[in-house]
């Protein structure tokens, strides 16, 4: 039992597990060293009056009361949502006007007038061609993405507000 070597050994002899063998050892070593008898003894008394006490159970009401507190829970979270529909709206119009606007002049190219610019479709998908795949697909991702997240939060601030009231 030096430095807690045997506390398994402990546990199982309080609930009465041990093989015969190792239960006599044990009761031995009891015997040889009285102070670790004394502690045996309190860590027995304090095992059967916990198995003599009932464990609490929570009252019927216990779910009930919690889910009653709730709500005054929700007073205090903001709902606001993350994005307005202007403020979304106006980011994406900017993104493709931007967009639009450097492919233009990618399209007229360097030492074109801007009174006369060539306006060549082959320009355009050869400048289309030459962006990575990739580039293109994370892209679209992050626009489907930001589109996603701008719909779930106006879909959770409806339901939230149709639960509340």
């Amino acid at each position: 039992m030096e430095d807690n070597k045997d506390i398994k050994k402990w546990w199982l002899q309080l609930d009465d597990e041990l093989s015969p063998e190792e239960a006599a050892t044990f009761l031995q070593k009891l015997e040889e060293d009285p102070e670790l008898a004394n502690t045996f003894a309190e860590a027995q008394q304090l095992e059967n009056h916990l198995q003599a006490v009932e464990a609490d159970e929570p009252s019927m009401r216990f779910s009930a009361n919690v889910l009653d507190q709730l709500p005054t829970l929700y007073k205090s979270i903001s709902i606001e949502p993350i994005f307005s529909q202007k403020s979304l709206l106006r980011g994406i119009l900017l993104l493709f006007s931007s967009v639009l606007i450097s492919f233009m002049a990618a399209i007229s190219g360097p030492g074109t007038s801007t009174n006369s610019p060539s306006w060549k479709w082959e320009n355009y998908l050869d400048i289309f061609m030459k962006i990575p795949s990739s580039a293109l697909l994370i892209a679209a991702l992050t626009g489907f993405c930001l589109v996603g997240v701008f719909l779930m939060d106006q879909y959770l601030k409806k339901r939230f507000l149709a639960k509340r009231t």
